[in-house]
């Protein structure tokens, strides 16, 4: 919960567009807090079961909505990479997005909000060339993954 906690400041610094994006995964986050006993030791898995078990999945749906939100950063942050070992600076974001989201929630999504996703990638921000966005966003990037390469990982 803390990686994620910790992903939600870069994607403040992706811009408004992103804001239902993170309003979301905040949502999931407290959710999870909410319902699941915050243990160092707890498994997430074990209290998802339980909490299936018991009928009312709750933050277990939460869980599956962030772990999705994280797979279209994942995949987000894996195509950036590719581009710039490719030295491909001028791939347009739209293109890395749109690929990230097909990969990750779009099948989850209903119609409705299949739109909004078409009406984000209109935005400035995903018409914004990679090398440009990796500048408007570096130095977030740059504690992120000293984060992720020193930072304390645990379940809650």
């Amino acid at each position: 919960m803390k990686a994620t906690s910790g992903l939600l400041v870069l994607i403040d610094r992706l811009g408004k567009v992103f804001a239902p994006v993170k309003h979301d995964m905040q949502g999931n986050i407290d959710k999870i807090k909410k319902h699941y006993r915050c243990e160092e030791d707890a498994c997430l898995l074990q209290l998802m079961l339980e909490e299936v078990q018991k009928g009312k999945p709750i933050a277990a749906e939460g869980v599956l909505w962030l772990n999705r939100a994280l797979l279209f950063f994942e995949l987000t942050f894996q195509e950036m990479l590719l581009c710039l070992k490719a030295k491909q600076y001028d791939v347009n974001m739209k293109n890395i997005f749109t690929a990230a989201y097909k990969g990750s929630v779009k099948q989850y999504h209903n119609w409705i909000t299949q739109q909004l996703f078409h009406g984000f990638k209109a935005s400035e921000a995903a018409g914004e060339k990679l090398v440009e966005y990796i500048k408007c966003v570096q130095d977030t990037l740059n504690y992120y993954i000293f984060w992720i390469n020193h930072g304390p990982f645990s379940v809650m």
